[in-house]
C-alpha cells in the first residue's frame, strides 16, 4: 500500500477522532435532522420531471390520514442500485494518463422535512458571482494496489477519503456513523469533461453558512435562482441526466411530491404584501398561522405569491420564503380582481333604463308635415329606427348573457370557496400588475426556510 495511502487514510481517522473523542454522548437531540423522525409521506402521480408549466406535485393527497409512528412511512432516497448511480470508483483502475486530472464536484444533500412530507435541499456556495456545487481537482492514485479480497479497493477508499476531507472543510458531523454512511455513489458527467459528481448525505452535518448555501429543487431546476444569485448550469444539469437524484420515494416506490419555494402573504390596506423577517427574536417566532387571509372568492387561506410582490432588490434578500407542498390543486384560468368589487357602472346609463325609452320612443305616431311631405324621407327615418330597434334588442341580450355568466362563475366560486381542497393556483392583481398565487388550506403543507 502506498505511502499517499496511508497517510490519506492517517489523516482521514484523525479528523475522525477530534470530532468524536469525548463528544459522542454529548450531542443533543436538538442538533438532529427532523428526518431522524418517522415521517408520514404519501405517493404522487408519475412525474419525471418538474416543469414551470406544469404542477409536479399535484396528486390526490389525504394529509389527515396519517399515523407517523408507521415504519411504511419512511422516505427512501438513493438508497437502492436502481438511480444510475455508481458505488465503486474504479475510473482509475485502467488509466494510462498517469497525470490525469478530474474535477470532483461535491452533491451534499440534506433531507428535510414538513409536519407531513420530506423535500431535499443540496448544498452549494458561491464561485465567481455564481453558485456551484463544492469542487476540487483529483488526481488518480496508480501506485496504490488493487486486492480483490477486500470489500473495497484501496483506490475506492483513497477516492472516498478525498471527498471526506473535502466536506469536513464546511460540514461538522453530529453522530459518530455520519461519516461512514455519508457517501451515496458518483457519476460522470456527459455534460463536462473529465468531471465526477459525487453525492453524499449530509443530513447529520451541521453546515457552516459562511461558506455553504441549502438550496431546493425547485430553485435548482425551475429557478435557476438563490436570492440574487445564479444557479450555474453545472448545477442543474445533472438533475436532467440522473432524475433520481432530485426524487424521494416511499415504501411502495411511490414518488413523495417536490414542493414549491413560495413568499408568505399578508392583506393590509394598500392591498396584499409578502412578510418580512424581523431583527426582533419574537416576532420571528409567530407562526404564519396568524396570518390567515380572509379571500373574498376562496375562503380563508394561507396566501403565498410565486414570486417577490416587491421591486427592492434589497428589501427582497429578508423576505420570508416558505417550502410548500400544492397538492390537490385547483386551477383558476379565469383572471379576477378581487380588489374591484365596486361595481362602478352608472344606473342612469345602464342599458335596461336606455332601451325602454328607445322603444316608446319608436312606437309613438310619425308626425308629418303636410305642407313639407317628402316620402322618400320618411322611409329612410322609419328604416334607421328599425335598425336602432334591433340594435338595442342585441344589446339588451348581450347583457342577459353576460349576467348568466356572472351568476355562473358565482356559483362555482361558491363551491370552490366551500370546498375541501388543499391548494388553489390563480392569478391576482397588486396595484395594476397580475401576480400568481397559491392558496393553501393546510398548515401542514409548509415550513418556513431560515
Amino acid at each position: 500500500m502506498s505511502e499517499s495511502f496511508i497517510q490519506s487514510e492517517y489523516l482521514f481517522n484523525q479528523i475522525s477522532k477530534q470530532f468524536f473523542q469525548g463528544k459522542s454522548h454529548n450531542v443533543s437531540l436538538n442538533n438532529l435532522s427532523n428526518s431522524d423522525k418517522p415521517l408520514n409521506t404519501q405517493y404522487q402521480s408519475d412525474d419525471d420531471f418538474i416543469s414551470e408549466s406544469s404542477d409536479p406535485s399535484d396528486t390526490d393527497f389525504d394529509l389527515d390520514e396519517s399515523d407517523s409512528d408507521n415504519d411504511d412511512y419512511i422516505p427512501f432516497f438513493l438508497e437502492t442500485n436502481e438511480s444510475g448511480l455508481n458505488h465503486e470508483f474504479t475510473l482509475c483502475d485502467d488509466e494510462p494518463d498517469i497525470l490525469k486530472e478530474y474535477t470532483i464536484r461535491i452533491c451534499g444533500y440534506k433531507m428535510m422535512n414538513t409536519y407531513n412530507l420530506p423535500f431535499l435541499q443540496y448544498i452549494l456556495n458561491t464561485q465567481d458571482d455564481v453558485l456551484k456545487f463544492p469542487e476540487f481537482q483529483f488526481k488518480c492514485a496508480t501506485n496504490i494496489p488493487v486486492n480483490d479480497d477486500e470489500e473495497y479497493s484501496p483506490k475506492h477508499i483513497f477516492f472516498q477519503n478525498e471527498c471526506s476531507k473535502h466536506i469536513l472543510k464546511f460540514a461538522i458531523p453530529l453522530v459518530a456513523d455520519s461519516i461512514e454512511n455519508m457517501y451515496k455513489g458518483f457519476v460522470k458527467s456527459s455534460d463536462f469533461e473529465n468531471t465526477i459528481y459525487v453525492f453524499f448525505d449530509l443530513t447529520h452535518f451541521s453546515l457552516d453558512n459562511t461558506m455553504v448555501e441549502l438550496i431546493t429543487i425547485d430553485e435548482i431546476i425551475n429557478k435557476h435562482q438563490f436570492n440574487m444569485f445564479t444557479i450555474d448550469p453545472s448545477v442543474y444539469k445533472i438533475f436532467y441526466q440522473i432524475p433520481d437524484t432530485m426524487t424521494i420515494k416511499n415504501k411502495w416506490g411511490k414518488r413523495i411530491p417536490i414542493p414549491f419555494v413560495l413568499y408568505p402573504c399578508i392583506s393590509t390596506e394598500n392591498g396584499y404584501e409578502n412578510s418580512h423577517h424581523s431583527d426582533d427574536v419574537q416576532d420571528n417566532l409567530i407562526s404564519i398561522i396568524d396570518e390567515r387571509v380572509n379571500h373574498p372568492y376562496y375562503g380563508n387561506i394561507y396566501l403565498f405569491s410565486t414570486k417577490p410582490l416587491q421591486n427592492d432588490i434589497s428589501q427582497n434578500l429578508y423576505l420570508k420564503r416558505y417550502v410548500v407542498f400544492c397538492i390537490n390543486s385547483i386551477y383558476i384560468i379565469k383572471t379576477i380582481k378581487s380588489n374591484n368589487d365596486i361595481d362602478n357602472d352608472n344606473d342612469e346609463f345602464r342599458l335596461s333604463s336606455v332601451i325602454p325609452s328607445a322603444i316608446s320612443y319608436i312606437n309613438k305616431p310619425v308626425q308629418y308635415n303636410e305642407e313639407n311631405d317628402d316620402d322618400e324621407e320618411d322611409v329612410q327615418d322609419n328604416e334607421e329606427e328599425e335598425e336602432e330597434y334591433v340594435q338595442d334588442n342585441e344589446e339588451e341580450e348581450e347583457e342577459e348573457e353576460e349576467e348568466e355568466e356572472e351568476d355562473v362563475q358565482d356559483n362555482e366560486l361558491n363551491k370552490i370557496k366551500t370546498q375541501n381542497f388543499n391548494s388553489i393556483y390563480f392569478q391576482d392583481f397588486v396595484g395594476e400588475t397580475k401576480y400568481s398565487f397559491w392558496g393553501i388550506k393546510s398548515g401542514t403543507q409548509f415550513t418556513i426556510l431560515l
